[in-house]
């Protein structure tokens, strides 16, 4: 019973702790959950970086398939992440759906907390996100 609960308040702390960085500095949010998620859960994470010869390469996008879902943020030049759900079946992307970034970390935290009970890497993935100390960033 102990382990339960300490699953669902792993998913509350992943939330927050994903909320929380998100609303203070979006590129080091997009830096840090890509940095985890591919880290910790290669074979399910996608990190797409451009940039290079004379250039830093900087995260354009972060893909995590769950499910049946392929889990996407943008990062445009300019402007503000953009949010996508994508439903997969054997292979074939079928449907996308533009999501709020705020609804796509909850739905994202809810999917890796399932992903969780039957992986020790999601586990620990989990425990690197809500773990971070989170800098002051004012």
């Amino acid at each position: 019973m102990a382990d339960l609960e300490d699953e669902g308040l792993i998913g509350i702390g992943v939330k927050a702790s994903l909320a929380r960085l998100y609303k203070t500095d979006q590129a080091r949010f997009v830096e840090e959950l890509a940095t985890t998620l591919e880290r910790s859960l290669p074979d399910e994470t996608q990190v797409e970086r451009k940039g290079g010869l004379f250039s830093e390469k900087r995260i354009v996008a972060v893909r995590i398939h769950l499910d049946d879902y392929l889990y996407s943020l943008e990062i445009p030049p300019k402007g503000g992440v953009a949010a996508s759900r994508t439903k997969v079946v054997r292979g074939i992307k079928l449907k996308t759906e533009p999501m709020a970034v705020d609804d796509w970390l909850a739905v994202v935290s809810d999917q890796l907390g399932r992903f969780a009970e039957t992986s020790q890497q999601a586990r620990d993935a989990l425990w690197n996100l809500v773990d971070k100390p989170q800098e002051d960033v004012t």
